[in-house]
């Protein structure tokens, strides 16, 4: 429905050059369904350096190396509703960030508040970087799937609490994601130049065939298959 908006089909979502799906790893990237295969999927660490005006984050708290550590962050919002209410004046109240407090009573678990432990929780200090990375490849929108629904929650509720997100199923906007504008032959050109340049080259294959570049879709094929012959 995010993919496609009003249209019927999706059996063959078209993307833009300017948008992306981003996944943990190559394995995440193999599981993404079909109708997900057709645009440019990239792992987060493929995508550092690079911007889009629309990211997919698929599946990310899914296929996370942290478990329960994100419940850190549950403990994290709960210190900030103390400190919020401990202040009373509003030069004060100012000072602090504006929560949402339906948001953080509707939680749609209950996660359970985990307090941070420097050496124990050190897989979530890593995957916030990535999170952080991944988000910050966006220009306009982001959109955050996940199946996992006790691996999610903890930051989702961050999110919602924080007024930093939107549940699809509370917005009028939900079908405004990936109406891919179209992309000229010198987007897709583009695209595919920069992905060269991150040695990406399955990816870059893609944009430059959907760019009508035969011959540059050949030869990042060629350095693909020239990658994986040195591995």
């Amino acid at each position: 429905m995010l993919a496609t908006g009003k249209k019927q089909s999706t059996s063959n979502i078209e993307f833009g050059a300017h948008q992306a799906i981003l996944v943990v790893n190559d394995e995440s990237r193999d599981s993404l369904p079909e109708e997900l295969q057709h645009g440019i999927v990239l792992t987060i660490y493929e995508a550092k350096g690079l911007e889009f005006d629309d990211i997919l984050l698929y599946n990310f708290f899914k296929d996370s190396q942290a478990g329960k550590e994100w419940r850190v962050v549950t403990s994290f919002l709960d210190e900030l509703i103390s400190e919020e209410n401990e202040h009373t004046s509003e030069d004060e109240i100012e000072s602090f960030v504006e929560l949402d407090y339906d948001a953080f009573k509707e939680k749609q678990t209950q996660s359970r508040p985990l307090q941070f432990d420097p050496i124990k929780h050190k897989a979530l200090n890593t995957e916030l970087k990535h999170l952080y990375t991944a988000v910050t490849r966006a220009r306009v929108h982001v959109w955050i799937f996940d199946a996992d629904k006790e691996k999610r929650a903890p930051m989702f509720e961050y999110f919602r609490a924080r007024k930093m997100a939107k549940n699809t199923t509370e917005s009028k906007e939900a079908g405004v994601f990936m109406h891919a504008e179209d992309s000229t032959p010198e987007d897709w050109f583009d695209r595919g130049m920069e992905l060269m340049e991150k040695s990406v080259y399955k990816v870059a294959a893609i944009c430059f065939s959907r760019g009508n570049d035969l011959k540059m879709a050949k030869i990042a094929n060629s350095h693909q298959k020239a990658q994986e012959a040195m591995k």
